[in-house]
């Protein structure tokens, strides 16, 4: 039998070039403090991604036609963040997270998705609709009406 002492969590590798960084997924503390400090930005970001849904457009269309200036707030803000949280980096190290979040920042967007899209399948590995109706946040889906 094992104990929680005994886990160990589950991670990936993100290869960039010749460099292998793990990835793990981000405990309920990390969601928090991005949701707190980046408030503003994902606020935005979620309130022109829902206009755009209002107007019928497909979540392919809203990221293919998302405004510039959204990606770009959100790749020198949030995702930084957000990619060196789930690299597990010591959060009680300012000086390195501020170095790794500048790399973050100078990477291409294309793989600063890389990391998030591990860190996000790590976290929420059915979803987050089913994340959250397991918090009782939304409600289940009928099966008879997907079917």
């Amino acid at each position: 039998m094992s104990s929680l002492l005994t886990l160990s969590p589950q991670g990936r590798e993100v290869t960039i070039g010749d460099d292998k960084i793990n990835v793990f997924g981000w405990s309920a503390e990390a969601i928090a403090d991005l949701l707190a400090s980046y408030r503003d930005e994902i606020q935005g970001v979620v309130t022109s991604f829902k206009e755009a849904s209002d107007q019928g457009q497909s979540f392919q269309q809203i990221i293919t036609g998302a405004d510039t200036a959204v990606l770009d707030t959100l790749s020198q803000s949030v995702i930084p963040t957000a990619v060196v949280w789930a690299t597990r980096l010591p959060r009680t190290s300012s000086a390195d997270i501020l170095k790794a979040e500048a790399v973050v920042r100078d990477l291409p967007f294309t793989t600063q998705l890389l990391f998030l899209k591990s860190a996000y399948d790590l976290t929420f590995p059915s979803g987050v609709a089913d994340f959250l109706t397991a918090l009782g946040l939304a409600a289940a889906q009928d099966e008879s009406a997907t079917s």
